[in-house]
């Protein structure tokens, strides 16, 4: 008398456990998509103003945000005039 398999020993189950591997679940596919825009936006500070905030930039602003966020020191100093 042979013994019966059980079900994770069959070629069915492992198929399917193979394609279960593929796809991941939805918070997983979630937190990729926000790791994909989180490193857009730092890398891109100026376009996360302009893009997600909704400001208009002019090009000094976007240089100096630009630069604010990716450099360790920023000084700037601004004046209206003599």
């Amino acid at each position: 008398m042979t013994r019966r398999k059980s079900i994770t020993e069959t070629a069915a189950y492992e198929r399917l456990s193979k394609r279960r591997k593929k796809f991941t679940s939805k918070e997983d596919r979630l937190m990729a998509g926000v790791d994909a825009w989180a490193s857009y936006w730092r890398a891109n500070p100026h376009r996360f103003a302009e893009d997600f905030l909704g400001i208009k930039l002019k090009l000094f602003q976007q240089i100096l945000i630009y630069i604010m966020m990716h450099f360790d020191y920023f000084t700037y100093i601004a004046a209206r005039g003599f």
